[in-house]
């Protein structure tokens, strides 16, 4: 309900497809200049997605308030058992084997995960949110141990749903032990969408990829972190110009800063 259409919009203009159905944000992408039009009531906001030329802590709170500027950084996940194990040649057998659902970190990448504690990004962000899978939630534990920075878990943030069981997500009841966390935004049972026979187009993920980005422009928290997964930030940041025609694509335990701008 809240993606409204995905035409390519002339700057400063307003489609007649946007219509605030609710208070929130309805967002609109621009294929072409990477432009998200957001309405929040009869406001319309211009966000552009672009990666930090800036050190966060450069950044005054002032700054980012004063021009409606949020500062995001996408954090993939550490090492889980599903990389391990896949193999260039054998990949889609590995990514089908049951053994791998809802995939756990290895060692190394609970080691991943704790050498993001001392990332100095760490120190500034307000808000973390988290995918739902277990290896972003775990992640984001150990990544935020030693700050008390509230977690929100959010389903738009996954990896691409559909046809891998690393790829299906617990039932939420079976995750609230591995962090404490807002787990709001996650559907509760079974996870119908990580059981389909198919995988999610990238249509799909870059739509609610979008009204992702919607959510937290819509926030007050203006330094956030992001746990989530490499197929989602590629198709993303692809979608949005950045990374040429694969997308930025993120090694596990890699960050990377943006700025979600108001113009």
């Amino acid at each position: 309900a809240l993606f409204a259409s995905t035409r390519p919009q002339a700057r400063g203009r307003v489609h007649p497809s946007i219509k605030c159905i609710r208070r929130g944000y309805v967002v609109v992408i621009s294929r072409g200049n990477a432009v998200v039009m957001c309405t929040d009531s009869d406001a319309v906001v211009e966000v552009v997605l672009r990666p930090a030329k800036r050190e966060w802590a450069q950044v005054p709170d002032e700054e980012l308030h004063g021009c409606q500027q949020t500062l995001l950084v996408f954090v993939r996940h550490g090492e889980a058992a599903h990389n391990l194990a896949a193999d260039a040649a054998q990949q889609g057998k590995t990514l089908a084997n049951e053994e791998f659902a809802d995939a756990l970190l290895t060692e190394k990448g609970l080691a991943q995960a704790r050498e993001l504690q001392n990332a100095p990004w760490m120190k500034c962000i307000d808000l973390a949110v988290s995918s739902p899978l277990r290896r972003t939630l775990m992640t984001t534990a150990l990544a935020t141990k030693l700050s008390d920075v509230p977690v929100i878990v959010h389903e738009h943030c996954r990896e691409i749903c559909g046809l891998f069981p690393c790829d299906r997500r617990s039932r939420v009841d079976q995750l609230h032990h591995l962090i404490d966390a807002n787990f709001t935004f996650v559907p509760k049972g079974d996870d119908l969408r990580g059981q389909a026979n198919e995988r999610e187009s990238d249509e799909d993920v870059v739509r609610r990829g979008v009204r992702f980005l919607g959510f937290l422009h819509a926030r007050e928290e203006r330094r956030i972190a992001v746990f989530t997964h490499s197929g989602f930030v590629r198709r993303l940041t692809r979608h949005f110009g950045l990374g040429g025609q694969e997308g930025i694509r993120l090694r596990n335990g890699e960050a990377m800063c943006f700025t979600l701008e108001a113009t």
